[in-house]
């Protein structure tokens, strides 16, 4: 598995989801901070769709709002044999019961899953990647808790075997943007490095409480507006202009295990 195409098509997805905001908004702005998160979502996996068609021999299924418990348990196999005293005759352990919640209603946003055979030949599936979504600037706690609920999944073990989960996603939107100040190319500079250095900081709390899996954080342009004074010669209202200017930025965690 090429973990770069998939990191391609999440940030590629989240930049058409966020085009998609303002054209069905009809919006001459290009820098909105109301959107449907679920567009986002959306078109995250219509580019992993793509991904899956380069990659049909591997049998993945790109799933949408899959269910919690589904993804929990299906990191592992659903049973294996075991040595019984007859050599004529073997038994079988079943994998445990994995969920963090009682509530059937919980999703990932987006999961990939793979078709696998087990020991007799019965069709099963297994959790491969997942993935959550959010939108512009949403708050940090929400997303470091969407980050958790992946990590619980992945470093859960079982007696049937190895946890399947290979990696995990968090992609969010943060926008620079304000009525009241016009943002040049060295404030949105200075913003990127504030973002980066806050997350980095966000994960290593997460590097010492998890210390099986790596954690990495970028950031991706999706629109950048500085002010310039050719651009804007036309207009002498302030707080216009500094609406106009600023930047959309996408982040995204990667959780993965050292091996990979």
């Amino acid at each position: 598995m090429n973990i770069n195409e998939i990191k391609n098509s999440i940030k590629e997805g989240m930049e058409k989801g966020y085009n998609e905001n303002i054209s069905l908004r009809s919006s001459y702005d290009n820098l909105i901070k109301e959107i449907r998160e679920y567009l986002l979502t959306v078109n995250v996996a219509q580019k992993l769709l793509k991904w899956k068609e380069k990659n049909q021999k591997h049998y993945y299924k790109i799933n949408l709002e899959y269910n919690l418990k589904d993804f929990y348990n299906n990191a592992f196999s659903e049973s294996k044999p075991i040595e019984t005293a007859s050599i004529f005759d073997f038994g079988w352990i079943s994998r445990e019961k994995h969920s963090p919640t009682n509530n059937n209603n919980k999703k990932i946003d987006i999961v990939i899953t793979k078709d696998s055979t087990s020991y007799l030949g019965f069709e099963g599936v297994n959790s491969i990647i997942g993935i959550e979504i959010k939108g512009i600037n949403k708050n940090k706690k929400d997303i470091i808790a969407d980050a958790e609920r992946l990590i619980n999944a992945m470093i859960n073990k079982d007696s049937v075997g190895e946890n399947k989960i290979q990696y995990c996603f968090c992609s969010f939107l943060d926008m620079l943007n304000t009525e009241n100040t016009i943002q040049d190319s060295s404030l949105i500079s200075k913003y990127k490095n504030k973002l980066r250095d806050n997350w980095d900081k966000e994960l290593n709390s997460l590097r010492d409480n998890y210390k099986d899996l790596n954690f990495s954080f970028e950031i991706f342009d999706i629109i950048e507006n500085p002010y310039k004074e050719d651009k804007f010669s036309h207009c002498d209202d302030y707080n216009v202009v500094a609406k106009q200017t600023g930047s959309l930025i996408g982040g995204l965690i990667t959780i993965k295990r050292y091996q990979h």
